[in-house]
């Protein structure tokens, strides 16, 4: 830490000094060296919060210089940054080498951590309700379940009395599960960018609504979905520091309350998938075929084009996520300012262009079958219940 003499010395690059202390707080200074980026710091962009940094990734260069969670940045190579913008803060951090000097409080009073647990659908099979409702009642009393249901076609409006009636006659409390609903033209009016990336859809009409008829944009744009959610919470989900999205046809071996405190001391803001990888330009650029590439490479709006280079695009499954509120806000906001895109590109690309941290769910939670073109039966999951010797791990996709 800072200011504290140890016999470990720094790392090359990376040195340590403070600065005044005036009781209350203290002001220490960082110099961190020539080290490549990310540092491996989250920071808060809110007023009331600006250049507050939020976590700090364990033996990231941050950590190692002795930056930690809570302290607020007052400068950066002598550059005063509370009267900054994001962009020039932004700037400031690509600088080698970096001083900062940050304002770190004595005292911290830290709130128990909540939680959300949001589960996606639209036409559940009662299997599906059986398996939400019984994460529901696993939860502890710091995580509030939500159900967030797309109420676009008229098949749908049968979900939530389904979901009602099946709490009911489980004898689930009506406290443990929120419900949240929505439209697309709901969604449209709030977000009207959907309509440009629905004009972008690689194959038009057969992708969305599909052969079916059956599918929304929020079939593939999950942002502006969780930003509406988002808006419908009292005081716009501050009272969250992450929210773990998962699909309707997940599953998972064990209990649900598990998976999360396994995740608890994680400061990343996006934990997604298996992986995040920079997207490859499909060929061709329309039509149901393609030979190289990913599938919705071109379905980005003009503002998101514009905003980040595609060399900075990164693109995750995300059949399970956790979010943190601060990429959340994030993610809303620029969806509301029209840069968009599938959200399997849109969650991690904002994550790092705005410098947060992000990673993978660890192997050991990830089950076979894990793909979005795996379907599981109910016969073949009763028996990886039965066998598994390792519980604790998600499969995807459970269509029954």
């Amino acid at each position: 830490m800072s200011g504290e003499s140890d016999s470990k010395a720094a790392p090359p690059g990376i040195t340590r000094s403070t600065a005044a202390n005036d009781g209350s707080s203290k002001l220490v200074e960082i110099l961190i060296g020539v080290v490549p980026p990310p540092l491996g710091m989250a920071l808060s962009w809110e007023v009331a919060s600006w250049c507050r940094v939020d976590r700090v990734l364990p033996g990231g260069p941050a950590d190692v210089a002795g930056v930690c969670a809570g302290d607020t940045i007052v400068s950066m190579n002598q550059v005063d940054v509370i009267s900054s913008s994001a962009e020039c803060v932004d700037q400031l951090f690509d600088q080698r080498p970096l001083t900062l000097l940050v304002r770190r409080h004595a005292v911290s009073t830290k709130k128990r951590e909540r939680l959300a647990l949001v589960v996606r659908t639209c036409r559940p099979t009662d299997a599906m309700l059986r398996r939400m409702l019984g994460w529901a009642q696993e939860l502890a009393p710091n995580i509030d379940f939500f159900v967030s249901v797309d109420e676009t076609m008229q098949s749908a409006h049968a979900t939530v009395p389904r979901l009602q009636a099946m709490q009911s006659e489980l004898r689930i409390d009506a406290d443990k599960v929120k419900v949240h609903q929505y439209t697309e033209d709901e969604l449209q009016s709030v977000y009207p960018a959907l309509l440009e990336l629905r004009k972008k859809l690689p194959n038009g009409a057969a992708d969305i609504p599909g052969k079916s008829g059956l599918r929304s944009m929020a079939w593939m744009f999950h942002g502006e979905p969780l930003g509406h959610w988002l808006h419908h919470l009292p005081c716009d989900g501050e009272d969250y520091s992450f929210v773990w999205v998962l699909e309707d046809d997940i599953g998972f071996s064990g209990s649900i309350q598990q998976i999360l405190d396994a995740y608890s001391a994680d400061p990343e803001d996006l934990i997604s998938g298996r992986w995040l990888a920079v997207p490859e330009p499909r060929e061709p650029r329309v039509g149901p075929g393609f030979v190289n590439g990913w599938y919705w490479y071109y379905t980005t709006t003009s503002v998101f084009e514009e905003k980040v280079a595609p060399d900075r695009r990164l693109i995750t499954e995300e059949h399970v996520q956790r979010i943190s509120l601060q990429l959340l806000r994030e993610v809303d906001k620029w969806c509301r300012m029209g840069a968009s895109a599938c959200s399997e590109q849109l969650v991690p690309t904002v994550a790092y262009v705005r410098g947060m941290l992000f990673k993978p769910l660890r192997p050991e939670h990830i089950g076979d079958p894990f793909h979005y073109e795996a379907v599981l039966s109910e016969e073949e999951w009763a028996q990886i219940l039965a066998r598994d010797e390792t519980p604790g791990r998600f499969y995807h996709a459970l269509k029954f």
